[in-house]
């Protein structure tokens, strides 16, 4: 793997900060910056502590990854309005003011303006925020749960500390209830959201240690939510309100024990100059904001420039999702501790205490301040949160705990009984050098982080050993993957629809490429089919599908610019998959299929004229020496089912089983983040950075690549699985069509759902 492809899993070093096991939250915010109110210059100021390193990469917001598709047509105008922070002193701010504001101003031609203010600025409350909105005092600010949770619980159900069991999970809950919060936003406040803020992990700041959970008797500590206060309570401190602005102060004089915050706001209020100890992080405890903007601002502005704000705040989530991950997470603990402070995690006893507090008081508490196990917060809770944390409400509105559920606080949920057994076995990835392999076999020491390989060893104290392969080391070919595994040719290896498609059809169902309007799509659709796929491969490879693995979207690879649709005309272009073929002979183009080995020469040569790969995939094989141009994306997130032969398997004791579960799900998590938070943006880097031109498809080419999947793509997938009436296309029209938006019709061709 190449040296910046490597870098990218270096730059996460603290292996607890990986959403290894997880996607928050309308969350525990910066209260994470706290009570509303920010201190004034003066204040932070006070104390004689350590100087505080510098975090440079937030002070400095990366560069876009590119326009949108949105034209601007207004011309003339001039549009200002105040946007309010929390709080502007901390890293989530800043990259606000660093990203969106100037990013806004280009893409309209300086037209819109915001001017960045805070709550302390203003003099303003958190709680107030709803009615500041709703009355269009306030043109433009951050709503957080944790301040209005009181006039509006249900945006509590992303902020229900203690009960998400990993990051990743949290993440993962605050997407799947995203639109329901902004959809409640817009119907309380009128406004309309624009982008969410996300604020790193909480800790708590503390003057004396809090080992055991006797000492955290009687302790006096700072807290900026309800929820808060019930987790406090139930670790037997007694949780305070305290301004912002005061708690330097309390705790410089006593007032204060401790307090909780994200671990990077705390630093830049300089909290390690009155505390000694930063416990945590609180497992899940991410927070999310929305900037919501008043109606009567947001309607003063003409279609395609709200339209244009509205793509440079998903541009700036994604920014700054990325950002947390990789440095605002890490940050919160190295930059404490180099300035002194002891940190360590929360110990086994106060871990299981904050689960059972969790379970037994606040999520019933939160359920009686909804309406009762009736509310429609609740019926969201159980339909969307529920199923990714392992969590459910009961009829009597208390905490139920889902079978399967992968719980996992101090301890992992299987436990280790085997003993004295040696299982060696072979994991054939596609390619090894492959970002999604790579993190399999990754290591803390190489590359900043322990992957399933090293997990899986260190979990069964080295009774199960994983030894990487790829198909080219091997000399075996992709097709051939289902029967080898099943003959046990090989014991665990990847399975690609792209390559097995031609014999089953109907694994293709989740890279139907064309029909996904974004990656969020084209996840949903793997989601909802994946019982049946894995179903379907297990039987037919007499296998047990272990995890998934996913790849980022596909990038054409070019001699030429593609800057229209006359461009792709006759485009000698090397495919990997029929799906992808029919893509591209949809688009114009004229799809070849070769060898992935052969195509840096065939390029080189002028034999094809473009190649369709993901980006990392493709500068990982230096294809920016051969072609000028990276185009796309292609919304084309490629899943691989990583399959072991089950009579492997079954040789295998359960609890040793158990964890090679559990591992593979962890990966499977991860890999999905990375491809939405790391690896998308380093193929764009790595191609540029090696003298590309990276080329954004316009909204022509985009509406063409729709109907080249839903006119072409679908018909001929549905010709392959034997029509209309097959069991693909019954499983395509009951769980894909509603989510993309088009179904197959009786004769076999595209139907829009109205």
């Amino acid at each position: 793997m190449k040296d910046t492809i490597n870098y990218g899993f270096r730059t996460v070093a603290p292996r607890f900060l990986l959403p290894l096991v997880l996607s928050a939250v309308v969350a525990a915010l910066l209260a994470c910056g706290g009570g509303g109110e920010a201190p004034a210059a003066s204040t932070t100021e006070t104390g004689g502590g350590a100087a505080a390193p510098q975090p440079t990469a937030m002070a400095a917001a990366p560069a876009a990854t590119g326009g949108s598709g949105t034209q601007l047509e207004t011309q003339g105008q001039s549009f200002e309005f105040q946007l309010v922070c929390i709080n502007r002193s901390v890293a989530a701010c800043e990259l606000v003011n660093s990203f969106f504001l100037p990013e806004v101003a280009k893409r309209t031609d300086g037209q819109l303006q915001f001017v960045i203010s805070s709550f302390p600025e203003l003099g303003i409350a958190g709680g107030d925020t709803l009615r500041l909105v709703a009355d269009n005092t306030l043109e433009v600010t951050e709503i957080y749960s944790g301040y209005v949770g009181g006039d509006l619980p249900l945006l509590d159900i992303g902020n229900l500390w203690g009960l998400s069991p990993s990051e990743e999970a949290h993440l993962e809950l605050s997407d799947a209830i995203h639109e329901d919060l902004v959809r409640v936003l817009k119907e309380t406040t009128g406004g309309q959201p624009i982008m969410r803020q996300y604020y790193p992990n909480q800790f708590i700041f503390s003057r004396d240690e809090l080992d055991t959970l006797a000492q955290f008797d009687g302790k006096q500590i700072r807290q900026h939510s309800t929820i808060l206060g019930d987790l406090l309570a139930g670790l037997g401190a007694e949780g305070q309100f305290v301004a912002f602005a005061d708690v330097y102060t309390a705790l410089e004089r006593g007032v204060l024990d401790g307090g909780v915050t994200g671990g990077e706001p705390g630093h830049s209020q300089r909290w390690y100059e009155v505390t000694d100890y930063l416990y945590g992080p609180i497992v899940g405890s991410v927070a999310v904001a929305y900037f919501t903007m008043a109606s009567d601002s947001w309607n003063e502005i003409p279609p395609d420039i709200q339209q244009i704000v509205l793509e440079v705040g998903k541009e700036y989530e994604e920014l700054a999702r990325k950002t947390l991950i990789e440095e605002w997470n890490p940050y919160s603990v190295s930059a404490n501790v180099e300035s002194g402070m002891i940190h360590r995690p929360f110990n086994d006893e106060v871990q299981a205490k904050m689960r059972e507090v969790a379970l037994e008081v606040i999520l019933p508490n939160w359920v009686e301040r909804t309406g009762g196990p009736n509310s429609d917060a609740v019926q969201l809770f159980n339909d969307k949160v529920a199923p990714i944390i392992g969590v459910a409400v009961n009829p009597d509105g208390t905490a139920k705990e889902l079978d399967g559920a992968m719980m996992e606080s101090s301890q992992e949920q299987a436990q280790l009984v085997s003993q004295g057994e040696n299982i060696e076995i072979q994991l054939v990835c596609i390619n090894r050098t492959g970002n999604p392999c790579t993190l399999i076999y990754s290591t803390e020491e190489e590359q900043g982080i322990d992957g399933f390989i090293e997990r899986v060893r260190d979990r069964t104290e080295g009774q199960v050993d994983f030894q990487i392969s790829s198909f080219p080391e091997l000399g075996l070919a992709g097709p051939d993957s289902l029967r080898l595994i099943e003959d046990r040719t090989m014991e665990l290896a990847e399975i690609y629809s792209g390559y097995i498609g031609g014999d089953l059809p109907i694994i293709d169902m989740a890279n139907l490429w064309g029909l996904y309007p974004d990656p969020e799509t084209n996840f949903a659709v793997i989601d909802a089919t994946r019982d049946d796929i894995h179903g379907i491969i297990e039987e037919q490879s007499n296998g047990i599908v272990v995890m998934e693995n996913y790849y980022e979207s596909n990038y054409y690879f070019s001699s030429r610019p593609l800057n229209s649709l006359s461009d792709f005309e006759g485009l000698k272009t090397r495919s990997h998959s029929t799906v992808l073929s029919d893509l591209l002979g949809g688009m114009g183009a004229d799809p070849q299929f070769m060898a992935f080995a052969d195509v840096y020469t065939a390029l080189e040569r002028g034999v094809l004229d473009a190649a369709v790969s993901c980006g990392t995939c493709g500068s990982g094989v230096r294809w920016y020496e051969v072609t000028d141009y990276l185009v796309g994306p292609i919304v084309a997130i490629g899943v691989t089912w990583i399959t072991m032969n089950k009579d492997v398997w079954d040789a295998i004791p359960p609890d040793l089983q158990a964890i090679i579960k559990e591992e593979g799900e962890r990966h499977q998590r991860t890999s999905r983040e990375w491809v939405e938070t790391v690896w998308t943006d380093e193929g764009i880097s790595e191609n540029t950075e090696g003298g590309m031109e990276y080329i954004e498809f316009s909204q022509e080419i985009r509406d063409a690549l729709f109907q080249a999947g839903r006119n072409n793509v679908l018909p001929k997938w549905v010709e392959r699985t034997g029509g209309p009436n097959s069991e693909a296309v019954q499983i395509y029209n009951e769980k894909a069509a509603p989510i993309i938006g088009v179904r197959v019709g009786a004769d076999g061709q595209a139907e829009d759902i109205q």
